[in-house]
């Protein structure tokens, strides 16, 4: 899991840059540009977002933390496990808000923002990455408890 949340999530980035460029550089028929979402308004947009970026980055610190941990070893107890679990329970339902208030922001200043695509390019990502290390944790050896 060294693949860095960049590395993920700048392919669908570009792709959606390529197909929202030429929307948001096209001119009116007088020649003149008309952003779709005003200076104003996507300063509106970043500032509803931050909350859930920084959401998103915990949880990939989170994530990773927890992949270094069961990378490091093969066996854990039965107690170590559980945590893991409801560690990584904890962090696919913080995404699953994080997605939720997305679709809140889109709904309020619509889905044109690229920084809205990003940030939800970068959930399903981490959402990706949170369910690969659950795979790892259950690929760990439990270790059998001694009386």
């Amino acid at each position: 899991m060294k693949t860095s949340l960049l590395k993920i999530t700048a392919p669908a980035l570009a792709i959606s840059l390529v197909f929202a460029a030429p929307a948001a550089f096209a001119g009116n028929e007088d020649g003149s540009h008309e952003s779709s979402v005003s200076i104003k308004e996507q300063t509106q947009i970043e500032k509803a977002l931050e909350p859930i970026e920084n959401n998103v980055f915990g949880v990939n610190d989170e994530t990773t933390a927890i992949t270094g941990h069961l990378k490091s070893k093969n066996t854990i107890t039965l107690e170590e496990y559980r945590y893991y679990d409801q560690r990584l329970s904890s962090l696919v339902n913080r995404l699953g808000e994080a997605r939720q208030d997305i679709t809140i922001v889109s709904s309020q200043y619509g889905d044109g923002s690229l920084h809205v695509a990003g940030i939800g390019v970068a959930i399903a990502a981490s959402l990706d990455v949170a369910l690969d290390t659950r795979e790892q944790l259950e690929a760990v050896n439990i270790q059998a408890e001694t009386p």
